[in-house]
């Protein structure tokens, strides 16, 4: 499925869920300049690192929605991700688990 992801959407979807780029780099185990690469379209990433982002957007309550009758491509975010998290902190504090430090 990683040739379906819209990759012009992966800056606007992660921006939707109000997450910096280190943020969600993190969350997706892929280096930040790997995830500027991937949000821009012009450039060239792996198959498998576009599949990655993408699926680390979904697991985030991120749905792309395919082009359909002249429109698309889109996405939405899945209603039980803001009824649960709506606070970008929330957010956060999820995917980036609190160290302790001696």
């Amino acid at each position: 499925m990683a040739a379906d992801y819209p990759r012009n959407l992966f800056k606007a979807a992660r921006a939707a869920l109000n997450m910096n780029s280190r943020q969600f780099a993190a969350h997706a185990k892929v280096s930040t300049s790997t995830l500027s690469m991937a949000e821009n379209p012009s450039s060239y990433v792996k198959t498998n690192t576009v599949e990655k982002i993408g699926l680390a957007l979904e697991s985030l309550g991120i749905e792309f929605i395919p082009p359909q009758h002249g429109r698309g491509p889109g996405f939405t975010i899945a209603q039980e991700s803001l009824a649960a998290d709506p606070e970008p902190a929330a957010i956060q504090a999820r995917i980036l688990p609190t160290t302790k430090r001696s």
